[in-house]
């Protein structure tokens, strides 16, 4: 499915029309009630693939809604409307990279020391090729407690982007980071759920660019803090105009 043309070597959004068939009306009744009340809505699209964990590759779009038309039942008793959306977005995936440490109550315990390191719970190394078509955004979740998180990309071994944020949460509190065109943000939620903007002169330096996109490259990713990462969620979202 292809919802952009090429144009002048503009790519220009048209509308993703389809056609529904309910056997009820209260299925109809069901289906704009969902819409009307949504905040966000995206669509999902499964491609059979044979190099595919799943079987399938599966890619979104965001989109609004636009309309719906509302006819009556055919002969065979069923409903068929067609509906309209707005595409917001290029194609995209969601390839999720967890990082967690917990210590459960049989867990083995020695008293002495190693003479090294044995791991770094400061940094997460996180290495990815970007496929997409054009640089992908990212979401960044870190709970903490944890001070000073950072963010750096490497492609060939040298720095590409670096961005450190200088705020401490505490337990119960998370960082959260998003980098998608017409939704980036840079906050904090507190532990009863309210949120701080962050984007200001005192956790960012602002002349820097914030902006971290996955460049069209093999890279490596580096989650850092100045305090041990306990768990954190990093999600990457190669763009495609076609699939």
């Amino acid at each position: 499915m292809n919802t952009f043309i090429l144009d002048y070597k503009e790519l220009e959004p048209t509308s993703i029309s389809g056609t529904l068939r309910f056997v009820s009306y209260d299925n109809y009744k069901k289906l704009t009630d969902f819409l009307a009340t949504s905040k966000k809505l995206k669509i999902s699209y499964k491609i059979p693939s044979s190099v595919a964990k799943k079987g399938f590759a599966e890619y979104f779009k965001d989109v609004d809604f636009l309309t719906i038309t509302k006819t009556e039942k055919e002969i065979n008793g069923i409903l068929s409307e067609t509906i309209t959306f707005n595409p917001l977005s290029l194609w995209y995936e969601e390839n999720d990279f967890a990082y967690q440490i917990e210590t459960n109550d049989d867990d083995l315990r020695w008293n002495f020391r190693w003479n090294q390191r044995f791991r770094d719970y400061n940094s997460k190394n996180i290495s990815y090729k970007n496929n997409g078509h054009i640089d992908a955004p990212i979401i960044l979740n870190i709970e903490g407690p944890v001070s000073n998180p950072e963010i750096e990309i490497y492609v060939g071994g040298e720095l590409f982007q670096k961005v450190t944020f200088s705020v401490t949460l505490q337990k119960n509190e998370k960082f959260l980071y998003e980098s998608t065109e017409g939704n980036s943000y840079i906050l904090k939620e507190n532990s009863d759920g309210t949120k701080e903007d962050l984007f200001n002169q005192e956790v960012i330096d602002i002349d820097n660019n914030n902006l971290i996109l996955i460049p069209k490259a093999s890279v490596e990713i580096k989650i850092k803090a100045s305090t041990s990462i306990k768990k954190a969620s990093l999600k990457i979202l190669p763009q495609y105009f076609v699939v």
